[in-house]
């Protein structure tokens, strides 16, 4: 998919490019626990769900005040829902600080799918993230079906 969506890229003239992203949006916010409660309002329905270990390491990190600013992004797409960065989010509530985050506007919606949240996408989160909700143990179990299909094709099996 990164691959196609690159290919595509390399097509574009500077002009098609600049027209493309014309309306992002990227700024500095100092996010407090009111704006972020604001913020995971916009969360998208299938955003893969926040881990307890993740939120308590952030939290712990934000109280202490080791927590700074980075290159991950609040992303919210050309819908206005949340795309990215809903453990910060949930640690700045739970901690209740400020905290300094860069906020992108207007993504379209293949970001969705390339966004690194901090924590491995696993085969799951990318399809659930695509629009089609699946737990772990479902998406396992329909690869390994798969496996067992693509070795019975090659001992000459049709079914």
């Amino acid at each position: 998919m990164y691959s196609q969506l690159s290919l595509i890229m390399s097509d574009l003239t500077l002009y098609d490019l600049q027209k493309k992203y014309e309306d992002i949006d990227v700024s500095l916010e100092f996010i407090d626990p009111s704006l972020a409660e604001r913020y995971l309002a916009a969360n998208f329905e299938d955003n893969r769900n926040t881990t307890e270990k993740a939120l308590q390491e952030l939290t712990s990190e934000m109280r202490s005040g080791r927590f700074t600013l980075s290159d991950s992004a609040i992303c919210f797409d050309i819908e206005g829902d949340l795309v990215n960065d809903q453990h910060r989010l949930q640690a700045i509530i739970r901690s209740k600080t400020i905290q300094p985050l860069v906020v992108i506007r207007n993504l379209p919606d293949e970001s969705k799918l390339i966004l690194d949240v901090g924590r491995i996408r696993k085969m799951n989160d990318r399809i659930t993230i695509s629009g089609t909700p699946i737990t772990i143990k479902y998406c396992s179990a329909v690869r390994h079906a798969m496996s067992r299909c693509q070795s019975l094709t090659s001992l000459g099996t049709t079914e």
